[in-house]
């Protein structure tokens, strides 16, 4: 697994309480707390769906190694359209990557799937894993 996506069993609504409880985690772990940021994407032309539009979202990485990213996105973007419409039920979702992953030894992935499950758990809500990307498979 070299990504993975999470959905967050909660209300939209949720989102401070959410924050609150990751950001607890990162602390109890060591790390500092997530990045509040405006989306800047570029779009992708030969796509006929619209993008979605997001108000805003939330990341965190490491870049010593072993090296990670994950982020909170809401479900439904601004425009009432869901990235997981079969998972109504998750307000927020949470994405996590082991970045440079080919870098990583059999310890690390390990501690990078712990870290992950722990941060799921983390959120303070029930998460269902909604996707799991493999090395050819992208976000989308």
């Amino acid at each position: 697994m070299l990504a993975r996506e999470y959905g967050i069993i909660c209300n939209s609504q949720d989102e401070k309480l959410l924050v609150k409880n990751v950001n607890s985690f990162l602390a109890s772990v060591g790390y500092r707390k997530v990045y509040k940021s405006v989306p800047r994407g570029i779009r992708n032309p030969a796509s006929a769906e619209p993008e979605p539009r997001y108000s805003h979202y939330y990341s965190q990485f490491l870049k010593a190694h072993p090296r990670w990213y994950f982020d909170l996105y809401p479900n439904v973007d601004l425009d009432d359209r869901a990235r997981f419409p079969a998972n109504l039920d998750c307000g927020w979702t949470l994405y996590v990557n082991k970045v440079m992953a080919e870098n990583n030894s059999a310890s690390d992935d390990q501690a990078l799937e712990t870290f992950f499950a722990d941060l799921a758990h983390g959120t303070g809500f029930e998460t269902v894993v909604l996707h799991t990307y493999g090395p050819d498979e992208s976000r989308k």
